[in-house]
């Protein structure tokens, strides 16, 4: 089975360069899931044939972007401020995770209020979480 993930801090998506070299990345990696972090988008143009979720950015800061293929079932999905969490199995797999694109700011304390808020919501799950970006 191949399974590939692709995740990025972008840093920014509001060049028309970044977001072909986004689509370029994506189309030639294959990857089944991407995961973009700090897109400091708070809207998005459809830009890929998948599924999709994201998270607007808080000002100048965060922004995320969720992508997956049919390759991952999705069961549910819970978003955060800070994060994205896509409930879901692989195909022809039993395992049953929770995927996680996560941004968490530079500063300190926002960082600590984020990373105390995550895991309290890992704690209560009763699947395995991978987790990207922190």
């Amino acid at each position: 089975m191949n399974f590939s993930f692709l995740t990025w801090n972008i840093r920014g998506l509001g060049k028309v360069e970044k977001v072909r070299a986004i689509q370029q990345l994506v189309n030639a990696s294959k990857a089944r899931v991407v995961f973009i972090q700090e897109s400091k988008l708070e809207t998005l143009k459809p830009w890929v044939q998948r599924r999709i979720k994201t998270v607007p950015s808080i000002g100048s800061s965060g922004g995320l972007i969720s992508v997956w293929d049919s390759f991952f079932g999705v069961e549910g999905i819970v978003t955060h401020s800070r994060w994205i969490a896509i409930n879901g199995a692989f195909v022809l797999s039993t395992l049953k995770p929770v995927l996680l694109n996560v941004y968490a700011p530079n500063e300190f304390s926002d960082r600590r209020e984020v990373l105390i808020q995550l895991t309290e919501f890992i704690e209560s799950l009763e699947v395995p979480v991978i987790i990207w970006e922190i």
